[in-house]
C-alpha cells in the first residue's frame, strides 16, 4: 500500500520547494491535512456519508419562516414557527409579540434563550417592522443587532434567542394571463404515466375506460368545456 507521507517527502525533494515559497506553503498545508487524516481515518468516510445522504436528510428538515401578507387591506402573518404546521394569523392591532410567556405574547415559543416578551413584528404605514422589547439575548436581522424599530425586507434572516427564521413579504397580488388555446386536452393528460397514491398503489382513474372512444374522457366534478372548445367535429 502506498504511503502518502513518503510520496509527499519524495515530491518535496524532487521539486526543490525551497526555491518556490508558494509551492512550499501548499505542501505544508497538505502535510497538516495529511496528519489530521492519519489521526482520524474515519473522518473522510463520515464526511462522504454526510455528502451522500445530505439530500435525504434535508428532505425531512422544516425551515422556519414568517411571511407578512397584505391582501385587500387585511394584514396576515403566515408562519410555521408555532410548531403546528403553517398557520395564517391575523391581529386587530397588526402587532405580533414573540416570547416564551404565553400570557404576555400572542406568538409564544418554548425557547429558554427567549425573553418572556422578546420582540414584536408590527405592520404600520405599509411596512413591516421588527422591534426588540429589551430582550436579554437580543434580536438580530441578517446578523446585525436590532436596537430600534427596524424595517423588514423580503428575504431577511431574523434571529431571536435560539430561534432563527426567514422573513418574506408579499404586499401585492396579480393574476397570471389566461392560458392559450394550446393547453393540454384531458385526453393528453390522461395518457400521462399513472400517479402513486399515498398507499403506494398505482392509480388508474385518469385513464379512459376500456372500449371507450378517445373523446369520451370526463373529469369527475370538473368543467371540461374550456378544454373541449376546439373539439373536432
Amino acid at each position: 500500500m502506498l504511503n502518502p507521507s513518503a510520496i509527499l517527502a519524495l515530491s518535496a525533494e524532487r521539486l526543490n520547494v525551497t526555491d518556490n515559497p508558494e509551492l512550499q506553503q501548499r505542501l505544508s498545508l497538505y502535510q497538516v491535512f495529511l496528519r489530521l487524516y492519519e489521526q482520524n481515518r474515519g473522518l473522510l468516510e463520515e464526511i462522504l456519508s454526510l455528502e451522500n445522504g445530505s439530500s435525504k436528510a434535508l428532505a425531512s428538515v422544516t425551515l422556519p419562516y414568517i411571511q407578512g401578507l397584505v391582501l385587500r387591506q387585511q394584514v396576515y402573518l403566515v408562519t410555521n414557527i408555532l410548531g403546528n404546521g403553517s398557520q395564517c394569523l391575523t391581529q386587530s392591532q397588526n402587532l405580533w409579540l414573540i416570547g416564551r410567556d404565553s400570557q404576555r405574547v400572542n406568538l409564544p415559543i418554548l425557547d429558554k434563550r427567549l425573553s418572556r416578551r422578546h420582540a414584536a413584528i408590527r405592520y404600520a404605514n405599509r411596512q413591516f417592522y421588527l422591534v426588540d422589547l429589551g430582550s436579554s439575548n437580543g434580536s438580530y436581522i441578517n446578523g446585525e443587532p436590532v436596537r430600534r424599530c427596524t424595517p423588514l425586507k423580503d428575504g431577511d434572516r431574523i434571529r431571536l434567542g435560539s430561534l432563527s427564521f426567514a422573513f418574506f413579504v408579499c404586499d401585492f397580488m396579480q393574476s397570471p394571463p389566461k392560458l392559450s388555446a394550446e393547453i393540454p386536452r384531458p385526453q393528453e393528460i390522461a395518457q400521462a404515466p399513472p400517479l402513486n397514491n399515498e398507499e403506494g398503489e398505482i392509480t388508474t382513474n385518469l385513464m379512459p375506460p376500456p372500449n371507450s372512444g378517445k373523446d369520451d374522457v370526463r373529469w369527475p366534478d370538473e368543467d371540461t368545456s374550456m378544454f373541449l372548445r376546439n373539439k373536432p367535429q
